[in-house]
């Protein structure tokens, strides 16, 4: 994947020739030939310097025409500093036309001030301005990774953009054929659910800021559409019915179908077995039996606990100690920690770069039993980063 680094010093909502159209964060629409604007235009610089702005900053920051005239609304905090216009200290409600613009400064009320704010308006919009102070911190800007997806017509389904050095994601244009909606904005996480009725292909751009304000190149996720092979009634409304198809018609997972009406029990928990299973056959771990002389349980020969004793002779699970020695316990339910452990296991030998272990175990609720709607989300996503399909990060967002 070949990126271009922008060295940025705004948050420019420009749209390049490959993703026309555009979209706001947090909003489900198609966004076709719909331009939303952000609130907030980021000015970084290295500290010693005079901060002075130009009226090319204003225009990028619309992006929407050229800023003839400014009215100030809000000056920076006494805490922060003082905003002049030619020496003279600017007031709010002052307007300032195109021709002054470089006259604009902001003086830091010491050299410990790290940023500032500042308001304007123009064409009766307003525009927040972040000023950030650097100390000889590069203004090198983070890198977006492309991506692949694979989605279900009328199936929602959940991933999440990846980048290096970014700390916020922004949707710079929309798919065609589909609804999408960025869930968090700092980790990228998103839902895009495809039109009924619609197979074929589809795309989205995004880009990653960094904490210096300064914007990744424009990345693209590139989707596949088709036909679901089956649809799970008890779960037409989870961001994860796609998982749970996918892994369905791999038959990777199990489900019932009764009069048309076909269930994947989502809520259920999950045992160790059934997650072993469910991640051997979709990463297609061939389920062998010659390591059973270590487990006290050895004579249980379901292929839950075939598949446990797998995964625990290649290294991605752990056995359980109990009195009577070490056994398998397929039976046991497993927790969303101990699953998590799991997928780590098995990605990290190839993706040894990668520091995850840090997101295991510092969110609420790692220790409570892992539903089957999760466990099918987890490998989902594993099988894709296995595939090349997205980024390892994705999997611990």
């Amino acid at each position: 994947m070949k990126k271009l680094i922008i060295f940025a010093v705004l948050t420019l909502i420009l749209l390049g020739a490959a993703c026309p159209g555009a979209l706001a964060a947090n909003e489900i629409t198609q966004g076709v030939d719909i331009i939303r604007r952000k609130t907030e235009m980021i000015k970084t610089t290295e500290a010693g310097g005079e901060i002075l702005f130009e009226p090319e900053e204003f225009d990028k920051a619309f992006g929407i025409g050229k800023v003839e005239f400014i009215i100030i609304t809000e000056l920076p905090s006494s805490e922060e500093g003082i905003l002049k216009l030619g020496g003279t200290d600017i007031e709010v409600g002052q307007g300032i036309s195109r021709a002054n613009i470089p006259l604009i400064e902001f003086i830091p009320i010491n050299k410990d001030v790290k940023e500032g704010h500042f308001a304007f308006k123009c064409w009766g919009k307003p525009m927040n301005v972040r000023i950030s102070i650097t100390d000889g911190v590069s203004l090198q800007a983070p890198t977006a990774y492309d991506m692949k997806l694979d989605a279900y017509s009328g199936i929602a389904c959940s991933a999440a953009m990846c980048s290096d050095g970014g700390f916020r994601y922004e949707i710079v244009s929309a798919p065609s054929h589909g609804y999408l909606r960025l869930i968090d904005a700092t980790s990228g996480n998103f839902v895009f659910k495809p039109h009924s009725g619609y197979t074929g292909t589809d795309s989205f751009c995004f880009r990653s800021i960094g904490k210096n304000g300064c914007v990744s190149d424009t990345a693209r996720i590139d989707i596949r559409i088709s036909e679901a092979p089956v649809l799970m009634s008890d779960m037409q409304d989870s961001e994860n019915h796609t998982a749970a198809v996918f892994l369905a018609a791999l038959g990777a997972a199990d489900y019932s179908c009764e009069n048309g009406v076909c269930l994947f029990n989502s809520g259920s928990t999950m045992t160790r077995g059934g997650f072993a299973y469910m991640l051997n056959s979709a990463m297609d771990i061939k389920n062998y039996d010659n390591e059973t002389v270590f487990f006290s349980d050895s004579s249980d020969n379901s292929r839950e606990a075939i598949a446990v004793r797998t995964a625990c002779a290649n290294g991605i699970m752990t056995s359980l100690l109990t009195e009577n020695g070490r056994t398998a316990g397929a039976k046991q339910c497993i927790s969303v920690r101990d699953a998590y452990s799991v997928i780590e296991n098995l990605l990290v030998g190839e993706y040894p770069e990668t520091c995850i272990l840090h997101r295991l175990y510092g969110n609420d609720g790692t220790k409570d039993e892992l539903t089957k709607e999760r466990a099918a989300a987890l490998i989902y996503s594993a099988y894709r980063i296995d595939k090349g399909q997205t980024n390892i990060k994705e999997i611990f967002n």
